[in-house]
């Protein structure tokens, strides 16, 4: 099992009611990217992620009722980096010939486990 992370970040966006945008702060861009390099084979610099908040637990101090209010916030949040891979089928037809190409998709995801707002 891959090791947790723990990192500071600011919410850029929502994208559904599972996963947020995050922008990581600048301590923490050399350690998500390189588990993101070990990913993909070759090196990614990355300083905004996707999160997975589904299965997380979320300990604000403030006030809030959407994901919505968390943009722009300084949160601490504690993730477990996720590999996947996986092969999709593509079927093209070309002159009438059926031409067939397999793709194998990999990359990582970032879990959610516990997220905190960081008080000043």
């Amino acid at each position: 099992m891959t090791p947790q992370q723990i990192v500071t970040a600011h919410v850029l966006s929502v994208i559904d009611e599972k996963r947020i945008c995050v922008r990581l702060d600048k301590q923490f861009v050399e350690t998500i990217s390189s588990i993101v390099s070990k990913a993909y084979d070759h090196t990614v610099v990355k300083d905004t992620i996707v999160v997975n908040i589904s299965n997380c637990h979320i300990d604000l101090s403030i006030d809030w009722a959407e994901l919505s209010d968390l943009i722009g916030m300084h949160l601490n949040i504690n993730m477990v980096p996720r590999n996947y891979q996986y092969w999709r089928t593509k079927s093209a037809i070309s002159n009438g010939i059926n031409n067939i190409t397999n793709t194998k998709f990999r990359g990582v995801t970032f879990n959610a486990r516990r997220i905190t707002n960081i008080l000043i």
